[in-house]
């Protein structure tokens, strides 16, 4: 169980209750950024990025503590970040697609829709 302080510090936004959690993001959009993982590296600014997702209450500044740990190389922030993505609800793929277009990243918004679409019409 959740200590009292994890649970006040979380995004509150994700939750419905101590007791009933949202669902985790689609099959979809966690493959889609799974299997874009090196444009992503090559391509997003994901320091403007995180910033964004934090004052749209999708990650925590713990959660971006975590991506930037240890002096990791580019590579190694964006899997953080993809896997810690992947493991909230389906709202923050779309959090992620308005914060990369609000941070002047439309190319790698637009990657990550094109990418979406291409997945949903291979089901």
């Amino acid at each position: 169980m959740d200590t009292m302080t994890e649970m006040l510090t979380r995004p509150t936004r994700h939750l419905l209750n101590d007791f009933q959690r949202v669902p985790s993001m689609t099959d979809t959009h966690r493959d889609t950024l799974i299997k874009n993982i090196n444009p992503l590296t090559e391509n997003i600014i994901l320091d403007f990025v995180m910033n964004e997702l934090i004052s749209r209450k999708v990650l925590n500044f713990d959660e971006r503590h975590q991506i930037n740990r240890n002096d990791a190389t580019d590579r190694e922030k964006v899997e953080r970040f993809v896997q810690l993505l992947c493991k909230k609800p389906d709202s923050a793929f779309f959090d992620l697609i308005v914060s990369l277009r609000r941070t002047g990243q439309d190319h790698v918004a637009d990657m990550l829709e094109f990418n979406e679409e291409e997945e949903e019409s291979l089901k």
